[in-house]
């Protein structure tokens, strides 16, 4: 039922499982992603713990177990939901609790639960308003970016330049408070 995102492309990307652990819980993703020119032209994000389908094509919008999907409309900080994550070593990156700290005041809730793919899956059907985090990996973005752009919304680098699966950093907005997110982003010791 999720194989019309990929009528048309020939060049077929590779699999991608991933697992985590926490305590008292587990979060498992399965990915498939197509390339043209660099960029992720057709994806799928499967999320089996929650049984939910995540597609995108280039162009044709995104989709959640097949039902069109679009982020939210929420135009303020202090209404919005924000995540992140974090990078396995966070030595000699304290600014990334300084930013918390910044989000976990000014926005209405800021949440941590895991998967860079499925954060970036939940701005795109509209469970968060933002999402941005550092020392990544293409496999870690590359699917949620295009989800969330083929939502209606916004993903940059830090700096606000295009987006680019082998830079190590990514904010993904609503559009709305991308702005607003990388300014404080850019702010040392927020």
């Amino acid at each position: 039922r999720h194989e019309l995102a990929f009528q048309g492309y020939f060049k077929v990307g590779r699999y991608f499982f991933r697992h985590s652990l926490f305590k008292g819980g587990t979060s498992e993703i399965i990915s498939r992603e197509v390339f043209e020119r660099g960029m992720a032209a057709a994806v799928l994000l499967y999320d089996p713990v929650r049984d939910e389908m995540f597609s995108a094509s280039a162009g044709q919008g995104a989709f959640l177990n097949g039902r069109r999907i679009r982020v939210t409309p929420t135009e303020h900080l202090n209404r919005a939901m924000v995540t992140t994550g974090f990078p396995y070593d966070c030595k000699e990156k304290e600014f990334l609790f300084d930013w918390w700290r910044h989000f976990s005041v000014a926005a209405r809730a800021l949440r941590r639960t895991g998967s860079t793919a499925l954060h970036l899956a939940y701005v795109a059907c509209g469970r968060f308003d933002g999402f941005w985090e550092v020392g990544l990996s293409p496999w870690d973005s590359s699917v949620g970016a295009l989800l969330v752009r083929e939502a209606g919304g916004n993903v940059t680098h830090y700096d606000g330049s295009q987006y680019d699966i082998y830079r190590k950093g990514i904010v993904a907005t609503n559009g709305l408070q991308h702005e607003l997110i990388l300014r404080t982003l850019a702010e040392p010791n927020v």
